[in-house]
C-alpha cells in the first residue's frame, strides 16, 4: 500500500505522524512525504547547528541566510526521514509563511496534482483544516491537497486528517478550539516510540520541546480523521490493524 502525506514543512512528518510512518514503513507499505516548503522562515533555536556565532549569522545578507537555512533543515529531515524509513520525499520551494489564498487555488493544487499523479497514492494524508494550530501555511497545504484529489485523474481511495495540537494549546486559544475533535482512528505508537524521538531530534535546528512530552509518555497516540474512503479504501485501512477505531 502507498501512502502519500502532504505537509508544510520539514519537522511536521515527525511532529505529528513519525509513529505512524515508521510502523507503516515496518508493515512493508511505501510512505513518500510531500513538503510545500523548505522552511527557510523557521527560526535557529539551536546555535549549535549555524557553525559561527549568532551574531555573525544575524549579520548575513538575507540571501545568505536562506541558502544557509536551505542547507541546514534539508539536511535534518533527509536524517529524520531515513530514521523512520520513508522511501521518498518531495520538496517544494513555495515561500515559508507565504502560502497564501491565490496560491492555495491555483499554484499550489497544481503542483499537488501534478505529485498525485506522479505517485499514484492509495491514500493521503494531511492537516485538518485548523491547521493543528491556524497556521496558515498547514491550512493552505490542506486545502490544497482537496483541491488535488478532487481534480486529479488517479483517484485515492482514502483521505485521513492528521490531528495534532501541542500540548497546552487548547489553553491559550481555548476560545476557537471545540472541546472535542473529530477523531476516528488513533495510532499507539508507544512500540517506536524512540524512533519518533530520534526524528524529533534529527531536526536540531528547532529544538523541539515536544521530545520532553513524549519522554514523559504524553505523545503516545497519533490522531486522525477519516474524511473519504471508497469501499476498498475502507477494506484497507481495516486491514492496518495499526489504526483502531475510536468510538
Amino acid at each position: 500500500m502507498k501512502w502519500l502525506f502532504f505537509y508544510a514543512h520539514p519537522d511536521d512528518e515527525s511532529v505529528a505522524a513519525g509513529g505512524t510512518i515508521k510502523m507503516l514503513g515496518d508493515l512493508g507499505d511505501e510512505v513518500v512525504t510531500v513538503y510545500s516548503t523548505w522552511g527557510e522562515a523557521g527560526k535557529i533555536k539551536n546555535n549549535e547547528v549555524l557553525g559561527m556565532s549568532r551574531k555573525k549569522f544575524d549579520n548575513l545578507s538575507g540571501g545568505l541566510k536562506r541558502g544557509l537555512m536551505y542547507e541546514i533543515r534539508k539536511k535534518e529531515l533527509e536524517k529524520a526521514n531515513k530514521i523512520l524509513g520513508v522511501n521518498e520525499y518531495e520538496e517544494l520551494d513555495y515561500g515559508d509563511g507565504d502560502i497564501s489564498n491565490k496560491l492555495v487555488w491555483r499554484d499550489l493544487t497544481n503542483a499537488f496534482i501534478e505529485l498525485i499523479e506522479k505517485h499514484k497514492p492509495d491514500a493521503v494524508i494531511t492537516f485538518d483544516h485548523t491547521g493543528w494550530y491556524f497556521h496558515m501555511d498547514h491550512i493552505g497545504t490542506s486545502l490544497a491537497t482537496i483541491k488535488a484529489m478532487e481534480k486529479a485523474k488517479h483517484k485515492v481511495d482514502l483521505l485521513l486528517f492528521n490531528i495534532f495540537h501541542p500540548p497546552g494549546i487548547k489553553n491559550k486559544w481555548k476560545y476557537v478550539y471545540p472541546k472535542e475533535f473529530p477523531t476516528t482512528h488513533k495510532v499507539d505508537i508507544s512500540s517506536v516510540r524512540k524512533s519518533k524521538r530520534r526524528a524529533l531530534k534529527a531536526h536540531k535546528s528547532q529544538n523541539l520541546t515536544l521530545v520532553n512530552s513524549l519522554d514523559e509518555g504524553k505523545l503516545d497516540e497519533e490522531l486522525y480523521q477519516l474524511v473519504k474512503g471508497t469501499r476498498r479504501g475502507k477494506e484497507l485501512l481495516k486491514s492496518k490493524k495499526i489504526f483502531v477505531e475510536v468510538g
